[in-house]
C-alpha cells in the first residue's frame, strides 16, 4: 500500500520533480525500508531477500551512485588533465573547477542520493511481488490510478478552464498536464498506464467465464468488467491526445501496439492475422481518437521541423562535451551549468538546455560513456528476463508483456525527451518493471530446485 501511494501521488506536486519531494519520499521509502528489513528478521528470519534472484541487475546499476559519489569528492586535481578538460575559455574563470569531477558537486551528491531511493524502491516492489495474485492486484490498482490521473488531466483542461491541482499553469498552456508540468511528463506517465491497461484487459478477457446457463450471457459480471476496462483504457488514449505531445503520443502507441501483438501471439494466432489486427487497430484508434480530440497534435506537427532542426543544434553541443569527458563526465545533474561552458550559436534560448531532451545523451554527458551506459545495460537485462517470463508462463503474462510496452515506451520518448528523468515517471516505471521480471514464490522454487 505504502509502494502503490508513492506511486499514485507523486505525479501530483509536479510530477515530485523538486528536490523537496525528492527528501519527502527518500525519507518514507527509507523508513519502509528499515522497517521492512527489521520486521523481516523478526518474523522470518531465515528468509531471504529476494534480491538475490535479481543480482545481477543490482550489481549492473550499483556503480551509478557510487560513481555519482565519486564525482562529488575533491580529488580530481589527482588526475590527468585529460580526463577534467574544460574549454580553454572558462577554465580560468573556475579556479575550482579541477578540485572535484563534477563541476556542480553538491547536485551531484543529490543525484546519488536520489539514484539510492530509486533502487530502494525497485527493491521493495520485488520483494512485494512474490505472489501472484498479489501482482495482479498491484498491476491493476497501477492501471486504475494511472486512468484516474487521465480523468484528472481532462477535467483540469476541460471543466476546470485549463488550470493545475496548485492554481494557474504557466507552462504547457492548452495541453493537459495534470499534476506534471509539461505535457510530455504526462504523455510518458499515461503511456505507461496504456500498456499496462491493453495487457490487463486481454487477460481479464481470456479468464474462463462462469456459466449460469446453456447460453452465456453478454452483459454478465465479467463482460461489464471488461467493458469498463475498456473504457478507462479510451480515456487515456483520449488524455494522451490532449497533452499534444507529438513523440508521447507515437511512443505510447508503439509501445500499447507490442503489448497487443505480444498479447494476441500467446493466442496462437496466425502471423498474417497478427499484422492484420494490428494494422486496423492503429487504424481505428487514430481515426477515433483524432477525430475527437487529435487537432492539437496535428497543429503541433505543423512545426515539427522547426523544433527538429533546434533540438539538433542541442544534441551536437551535447556530443561535443561528451567528446571531452568521455569516461568521467561532468557530473550527475550537473548537465545545466556545463552545457553553459560549452554553450555556442545557434543555441541562443537558456530555456531549451535547463534539460537536455535526450537522456541517453544526458547519462553520457553527466556520468561519462561506461557508467552513463550502465542503466541501458540493466534495462537490457531486465528485458530479457520479461522475456523469459513471457515464453515460460502459461499465465500471469500481462505484467511481463506490459513491462515491454512501457520499455518500448520510455525507449522511443527518451530519444526526445526528459521524461524519464521526472520522478514521478521513474517511480511507475520501476514498478511496471519490477512487475514484469518477478518471479513468485512457485516460480522461484522450481528454479531453486533446478
Amino acid at each position: 500500500m505504502v509502494l502503490l501511494a508513492i506511486t499514485l501521488l507523486s505525479p501530483l506536486p509536479l510530477g515530485s520533480h523538486r528536490p523537496v519531494w525528492w527528501m519527502v519520499w527518500g525519507i518514507v521509502i527509507g523508513l519502509t525500508t528499515a522497517i521492512y528489513m527489521l520486521s523481516g528478521r523478526d518474523a522470518a528470519s531465515d528468509r531471504p531477500l529476494r534480491l538475490k534472484y535479481y543480482r545481477g541487475i543490482l550489481l549492473a546499476v550499483l556503480p551509478v551512485p557510487l560513481f555519482a559519489l565519486l564525482q562529488s569528492l575533491p580529488f580530481a586535481g589527482h588526475l590527468p588533465t585529460s580526463l577534467i578538460s574544460l574549454p580553454d575559455a572558462v577554465t580560468a574563470a573556475l579556479p575550482n573547477s579541477m578540485v572535484t569531477i563534477s563541476i556542480v558537486p553538491g547536485s551531484s551528491l543529490v543525484g546519488a542520493l536520489r539514484s539510492v531511493i530509486f533502487g530502494l524502491f525497485f527493491l521493495l516492489m520485488l520483494e512485494t511481488a512474490s505472489q501472484s495474485d498479489r501482482i495482479r492486484r498491484i498491476s491493476f490498482v497501477l492501471f486504475l490510478g494511472v486512468a484516474a490521473h487521465a480523468v484528472l488531466g481532462l477535467v483540469l483542461l476541460k471543466v476546470m478552464g485549463d488550470t493545475a491541482p496548485w492554481g494557474e499553469k504557466e507552462f504547457s498552456l492548452g495541453a493537459a498536464t495534470a499534476g506534471f508540468v509539461n505535457r510530455n511528463s504526462l504523455a510518458t506517465f499515461l503511456g505507461f498506464g496504456l500498456c499496462l491497461g491493453i495487457a490487463t484487459l486481454m487477460e481479464r478477457a481470456d479468464l474462463p467465464q462462469t456459466r449460469t446457463g446453456r447460453k452465456s450471457n453478454f452483459l454478465n459480471v465479467s463482460n461489464m468488467e471488461n467493458m469498463v476496462l475498456g473504457t478507462l483504457v479510451g480515456l487515456i488514449l483520449l488524455a494522451l491526445l490532449a497533452t499534444q505531445s507529438r513523440l508521447g503520443l507515437l511512443s505510447s502507441l508503439a509501445g500499447g501496439i507490442l503489448t497487443f501483438v505480444l498479447m494476441q501471439a500467446r493466442r496462437k494466432v496466425g502471423r498474417f492475422r497478427l499484422i492484420a489486427q494490428a494494422s486496423a487497430l492503429v487504424l481505428v484508434t487514430l481515426v477515433a481518437t483524432f477525430g475527437l480530440e487529435g487537432g492539437g497534435v496535428v497543429d503541433r506537427l505543423l512545426f515539427l521541423a522547426g523544433d527538429t532542426e533546434g533540438r539538433m543544434d542541442i544534441y551536437r553541443q551535447m556530443l561535443t562535451m561528451i567528446a571531452a569527458r568521455p569516461l568521467t563526465g561532468f557530473g550527475w545533474d550537473a548537465f545545466a551549468p556545463a552545457f553553459e561552458l560549452f554553450r555556442t550559436p545557434p543555441v541562443l534560448i537558456a530555456a531549451e538546455v535547463n534539460m537536455g531532451h535526450n537522456t541517453y545523451l544526458t547519462l553520457w554527458v553527466e556520468l561519462g560513456l561506461v557508467v552513463g551506459s550502465l542503466p541501458l545495460v540493466a534495462l537490457a537485462m531486465i528485458a530479457r528476463r520479461c522475456i523469459q517470463n513471457y515464453r515460460r508462463r502459461t499465465s500471469l503474462l500481462a505484467p511481463p508483456v506490459a513491462a515491454m510496452g512501457a520499455m518500448l515506451t520510455a525507449g522511443l520518448h527518451s530519444f526526445g525527451d526528459f521524461s524519464l528523468e521526472i520522478q514521478a515517471n521513474v517511480f511507475l516505471f520501476l514498478a511496471i518493471l519490477a512487475l514484469g521480471i518477478a518471479r513468485h514464490r512457485g516460480e522461484t522454487d522450481v528454479v531453486a530446485k533446478a
